[in-house]
């Protein structure tokens, strides 16, 4: 099964202090190894940084757009069995969580919640 985690960006990437930020990158390491035990034969699909090394070169140098790296969500997300929501902090106010989480579901692909 591939599972496309959706967690928002802004919360790892773009917190102004930089030891919250090592934190959440930290914790979200630490959610991703839980997970893989819970689900040892899976594969997970983690945009949020695999976007971040992807996207520049996608973009010709010029860096990636909101819309750039929603239409590479969205191809993750074709490709994926099911999305799991991370609820890091702010999950819920996310434009870029409430995107993949209605995608998803407009394309019949299940949604489910975990903890962060």
């Amino acid at each position: 099964m591939i599972i496309f985690i959706s967690i928002p960006s802004k919360g790892l990437f773009s917190l102004d202090d930089v030891t919250e930020r090592w934190f959440m990158k930290d914790h979200l390491k630490y959610r991703l190894a839980e997970l893989h035990e819970i689900f040892p034969n899976d594969v997970f699909v983690v945009p949020s940084i695999q976007n971040y090394v992807i996207l520049p070169f996608m973009d010709e140098g010029t860096g990636p757009t909101y819309d750039s790296w929603k239409d590479r969500c969205h191809q993750l997300i074709n490709a994926s069995d099911m999305v799991m929501v991370l609820k890091a902090p702010h999950w819920d106010e996310s434009v870029g969580v409430r995107d993949e989480i209605a995608y998803a579901t407009e394309i019949g692909v299940p949604v489910t919640f975990t903890d962060w």
